[in-house]
């Protein structure tokens, strides 16, 4: 069932309601004093944790050519399939970089 929010006009007091769209309107006519407070939907997914959900197989592929094609990206750093000499390289430049910044 959809939680929707209202608040009272004359105390300002503002309360979440659990009841089906279809009774809304009902709810709205025997209580005129009351107003629905509009707001960001709640959505849920149907997935509960990070383990549980799994990245397709052909979609790894295409965050590889992505990671290829830009390698200091966030999916360059994550999925991109580099050397040990490359990740030593880029250690060695951000250590120096942040030595600069100082």
């Amino acid at each position: 069932m959809p939680t929707y929010t209202f608040r009272n006009k004359t105390t300002n007091e503002q309360f979440d309601i659990f009841i089906k769209m279809i009774n809304l309107d009902q709810y709205k006519l025997d209580n005129p004093d009351q107003e629905q407070i509009i707001g960001t939907p709640n959505i849920v997914s149907g997935i509960t944790n990070s383990k549980n959900h799994k990245v397709p197989s052909g979609f790894k592929d295409v965050l590889s050519k992505v990671a290829e094609a830009h390698p200091t990206s966030e999916v360059g750093k994550t999925y991109g399939n580099k050397t040990a000499k490359q990740i030593k390289t880029e250690q060695i430049v951000a250590k120096h970089i942040g030595k600069a910044n100082v």
